[in-house]
């Protein structure tokens, strides 16, 4: 008698697993074709603002135009968020307020507006990155399979999970930080169980978002070369300037939120406008700076910026940054958090070669600080560091 019912015990554990694993690897694959044509969606239309920037400057009685435009695009997409307000910033912090039973989400509500309102923030250039809306996208395609298959509330949760590592997975190409992340920062769980359903989920999802976008990895690192001994001294003073810088970003987030919140005069509708416009300018004058900034990464491990102009590139992307994503715009912080990190370890470097006349390596330099900033503030450091290594 005990006999059997052991034997039944594990059989339906052993079910479950399966089960478990299979829907993993469901979420994964629908929510990696839905991140995947965000993705793309996201890149030709920030390719086409780039270039209209390009031809505005040329034909400038059509800025007007272009005004109207930005100001209609930021009032659609504060009225998608005052209807939604689960959209609102990155959506990693209502992930796991689902997944904590304090917050609930209509899947397909929230995965609808957060794909146009984050198409209509980041495509036309504010300072905002793909993966909080790739995993909030991908969290609501897991939670809209689990409906449908009528799980548990438990194996909602974890398809859930699974989902929001799938779509990081797919937004940076990495599906081994699309799995650490969501078990160190959204799920807060290191089972061994969720670990394997996320991974599964990750694996298809990084697999539909190569066979779209190829193997071409989001940072180009492959010719930066190892650090010598004799500058590791450097990477303590380098902890410390982005440990600090990190909390000064972290409380430069908060600073911005309460700027829109003391804007009684203004209806949470128009909040966004604010950045779109200041997009329009800055598309105008330093496009650089427009986007979540993978490029700007690119260019500077490819290209020598001067000091002046570099030092200008950081300060404006900082405040349009906390412009961006203060007015509570759909959009993630990761992507340029790192550019700004990245960009403070190239900084630290032209300084300190400056005046010593050293050989720093810029490119080693600039992925070390993109990787301790990200810790700093995310407090998710292996996160961190396999999020920019396998990018």
């Amino acid at each position: 008698m005990q006999e059997n019912e052991t034997s039944r015990i594990l059989s339906v554990w052993f079910n479950f697993k399966f089960r478990l694993l299979a829907g993993g690897i469901a979420v994964g694959l629908a929510a990696g074709f839905v991140v995947v044509l965000y993705r793309y969606i996201l890149e030709k239309t920030l390719e086409l603002i780039l270039d209209l920037y390009g031809f505005l400057i040329h034909h400038l009685w059509l800025i007007p135009v272009w005004v109207l435009f930005l100001i209609g695009a930021g009032w659609l997409t504060g009225k998608l968020v005052s209807l939604q307000p689960m959209i609102s910033g990155s959506g990693i912090p209502q992930v796991k307020g689902v997944l904590q039973n304090k917050l609930q989400m209509n899947w397909w509500k929230t995965l609808l507006a957060k794909f146009i309102g984050g198409t209509l923030s980041i495509g036309t250039g504010l300072s905002l990155g793909r993966e909080g809306p790739s995993i909030q996208i991908g969290a609501s395609v897991g939670q809209g399979i689990s409906e449908w298959l009528r799980r548990t509330k438990t194996e909602q949760h974890m398809l859930i999970t699974c989902g929001a590592s799938a779509g990081l997975a797919a937004a940076f190409n990495a599906p081994i930080a699309g799995v650490i992340f969501a078990l160190e920062e959204v799920h807060m769980n290191f089972s061994p169980l969720i670990m394997i359903a996320a991974l599964g989920s990750s694996l298809v999802a990084d697999f539909v978002s190569k066979e779209f976008f190829g193997l071409n990895p989001i940072f180009h690192f492959s010719s930066i070369g190892t650090l010598p001994l004799n500058q590791y001294l450097h990477l303590i003073i380098l902890g410390l300037v982005v440990g600090i810088a990190g909390m000064g970003f972290n409380k430069a987030i908060y600073i911005f939120q309460d700027f829109y919140r003391k804007m009684n005069r203004l209806s949470p509708e128009f909040r966004p406008v604010l950045p779109f416009l200041i997009s329009g300018v800055l598309g105008l004058s330093l496009p650089q700076v427009l986007g979540g900034g993978n490029h700007l990464v690119n260019e500077m491990i490819s290209s020598n910026f001067p000091l002046r102009l570099l030092l200008i590139i950081f300060m404006v992307k900082f405040l349009f940054t906390m412009f961006s994503y203060g007015s509570s715009a759909p959009g993630g912080i990761f992507l340029p958090m790192l550019v700004i990190g990245g960009m403070i370890g190239v900084l630290y470097c032209k300084a300190v070669n400056g005046i010593t006349g050293g050989s720093l390596s810029e490119s080693g330099f600039l992925i070390l600080a993109m990787a301790g900033y990200f810790t700093a503030s995310v407090r998710a450091p292996i996160t961190g560091i396999i999020l920019i290594s396998c990018s």
